[in-house]
């Protein structure tokens, strides 16, 4: 029975849900640590000023920006965190082979469409060696393992836009954008012998309005207004007590279990302004609507500025922050107090011929509370033809 009590008691510490009548929900994408900062890049993290390789989850309206057919990529490395959520849950990134994201851009006149693919969420709970314990080995059996629990969401996204140029004023474009994307996750969990995996898809949408002025001498400002659409993916899964018990007289029966992982619809507003020689300014306010998606979260503000300097027509630098953080209604844990981040961003972006290069990194150390602590690094490439 051993393995009942060890598969129950962690299901009781991640379940988001156990109500009367109701099948227990198991919340996959529980730590905040795994929601990847996925506009990050190295002229910033603004949902209308981003490399090509991020038009997956920026503004799809910034999609005029790019004038000619664009391809890039981009690699994302973190530092593991021991302990992230209660009970020393640590967090770590699983599957760093693989790309944080990948986007091309295909213009035609005004109108231009993109594809892209990027991860959304990316996390692997860390738990503590759990003693192995028999009816004979009461105290153990001098034997330990690890509980696997690792949750990726995937996305992939067409975009398209169409820019209106002098519409109301001279010198002055409008740009429309709408992106629809299909998210897959995948959770894989294994206990002990026992393992599974469960996979579920679900759509999203998001439209956007970027306006921009240019005055004299090539000053210029910008306004973009983003929503997209909230995520919402459950499995129900059917496990057996028969996989959980070595038993063969064990009598087997089955229990439903609900597997879940939600994204909150979102607000953006980003402005921009470029009135000194060689110096842009990015600012970027977010609105996560998490009370929709969760009864005991508290909608989110999240907040950004970059700064980025052209030192000359090939090379520039961005230096700016990131605060995010989470809040819930009840807070008997105190959660509250540990999960505020406030990331210090500085960035490099090189250009080659047709080619673009980019590094950026972003540090939580200085000002975040107790469990958001850690360094982001990003690699990027872009070939614009």
């Amino acid at each position: 029975m051993r393995k009942q009590i060890v598969i129950f008691l962690f299901i009781l510490i991640i379940s988001t849900s156990l109500a009367q009548n109701q099948l227990p929900e198991n919340n996959v994408n529980y730590l905040s640590q795994g929601f990847i900062l996925t506009n990050l890049n190295s002229l910033g993290i603004s949902n209308t000023n981003n490399s090509v390789s991020n038009i997956g989850t920026t503004n799809p309206s910034s999609l005029s920006n790019f004038n000619r057919i664009s391809i890039g990529g981009s690699y994302h490395f973190e530092t593991k965190l021991e302990e992230a959520y209660i009970a020393s849950i640590g967090h770590r990134r699983i599957s760093n082979e693989l790309p944080q994201s990948i986007g091309i851009v295909f213009p035609f006149q005004n109108f231009r469409l993109g594809l892209a693919f990027n991860q959304k969420y990316n996390s692997s709970p860390e738990f503590d060696s759990i003693p192995i314990t028999t009816v004979n080995f009461p105290d153990g059996t001098g034997e330990n393992y690890k509980p696997v629990m690792e949750t990726k969401v995937s996305s992939y996204s067409v975009s398209a836009s169409y820019l209106f140029d002098n519409l109301f004023i001279e010198n002055s474009s409008l740009a429309l954008g709408a992106r629809l994307t299909r998210n897959n996750l995948v959770y894989h969990e294994g206990l002990l012998s026992y393992s599974f995996d469960v996979e579920s898809e679900k759509y999203n949408w998001a439209f956007g309005v970027l306006f921009n002025h240019v005055f004299d001498n090539k000053k210029s400002f910008s306004a973009g207004i983003l929503y997209e659409s909230d995520i919402n993916m459950k499995e129900t899964i059917v496990h057996s007590d028969k996989n959980l018990n070595n038993n063969p007289n064990f009598s087997a029966s089955q229990f439903l279990l609900i597997y879940s992982a939600n994204f909150p619809a979102k607000v953006s507003l980003d402005l921009s302004a470029n009135l000194i020689n060689n110096i842009s300014l990015y600012s970027t306010v977010n609105y996560l609507l998490w009370g929709d998606v969760h009864p005991n979260l508290k909608n989110q503000f999240e907040y950004s500025f970059t700064g980025l300097f052209s030192l000359d027509e090939n090379l520039k630098v961005s230096f700016g922050f990131f605060t995010t953080d989470r809040n819930y209604k009840d807070d008997m844990l105190g959660l509250n107090e540990k999960l505020r981040a406030v990331y210090l961003l500085a960035g490099i972006n090189y250009k080659i011929s047709l080619f673009n290069f980019g590094l950026s990194i972003a540090d939580s150390h200085l000002f975040s509370d107790e469990w958001r602590k850690q360094t982001i690094v990003k690699l990027e490439f872009e070939i614009n033809f």
